[in-house]
């Protein structure tokens, strides 16, 4: 049997992106779930879209806790920023930006976001 080959320990430029575009693909399904939510339950403000909300169903979560109505809300737009970092990455490298569902994950959707690097920076 011929002696085993060693894999070099240090990722491609071309694996790193291919996990950070599953990871982007990951983040924007969780944010369309979370937006979902945010919409049947969450605080409806012009900080997170869309919705008018279920004031049944979100008084009925509030009894296992008080604030339920602003985790949905902040893990909402924690998710949106996440997929939106992601997505401004990728495509500060070349990828193509995506648009899942009703959302479009651009940098500029919320003010609080980092300007995203330089297409020479490293990665």
């Amino acid at each position: 049997m011929p002696p085993r080959r060693e894999r070099s320990k240090t990722l491609s430029r071309r694996e790193i992106l291919t996990f950070f575009d599953f990871w982007r693909q990951q983040n924007s399904s969780k944010a369309d779930l979370w937006q979902q939510y945010n919409e049947l339950a969450g605080i409806q403000d012009g900080e997170v879209p869309g919705g008018t909300g279920n004031p049944a169903y979100t008084n009925a979560i509030k009894v296992l806790d008080g604030d339920m109505d602003q985790y949905i809300h902040d893990n909402t737009d924690d998710e949106i920023t996440h997929a939106a970092f992601l997505n401004a990455y990728l495509t500060s490298k070349g990828a193509e930006p995506v648009n899942s569902g009703s959302v479009s994950y651009s940098a500029e959707q919320s003010s609080n976001r980092r300007p995203a690097k330089s297409a020479d920076s490293p990665i």
